[in-house]
């Protein structure tokens, strides 16, 4: 799992990143604008559960690991 030790932002930029995109490609993906994404990768804001469901899927990490990944997710952000 490509993702397993990443924080959230982490995981938006590098997901990006391998899955060939622009910051405006995934933006037009998830129907943000790129402005949003940018303040994602850089921890500034965080996305919402929807935007972050939909990035889970864009990102291709399978449904059975958003649980551990959303909890991991809690216990990076909290440090």
């Amino acid at each position: 799992m490509w993702y397993k030790d990443l924080t959230l932002q982490e995981m938006i930029r590098v997901g990006r990143a391998r899955k060939g995109l622009t910051q405006r490609q995934l933006a037009d993906q998830l129907e943000v604008s790129s402005v949003t994404v940018s303040l994602w990768e850089t921890g500034k804001h965080s996305p919402g559960l929807i935007s972050t469901g939909s990035l889970l899927y864009v990102m291709e990490i399978p449904s059975k690991d958003w649980a551990g990944f959303m909890s991991h997710r809690g216990r990076h952000e909290a440090a």
